[in-house]
């Protein structure tokens, strides 16, 4: 089963064990809606001043294009 992170709110997930811990990120084992799966959280530092325009700092919007990339040309679920 694959869940649609767009029907997820902070209330359905429960937290079991932090499985790595990053400089900018933590991934946790966790269960949304009785199902466990891994999920990687963020640690967003916000916009900055110095941000380059032309170019996305947010880790979760980069990773998250880069996965629909990796979808739409059948290489993921």
């Amino acid at each position: 089963m694959v869940l649609d992170a767009r029907e997820v709110k902070p209330g359905d997930v429960k937290f079991l064990e932090k499985l790595k811990e990053y400089k900018h990120s933590v991934v946790f084992k966790a269960e949304v809606h009785g199902t466990t799966c891994v999920m990687k959280v963020f640690r967003d530092r916000g916009p900055s001043q110095w941000d380059p325009l032309d170019r996305e700092v947010n880790l979760f919007v980069r990773e998250f294009t880069a996965y629909a990339r990796l979808k739409a040309k059948g290489l993921c679920e």
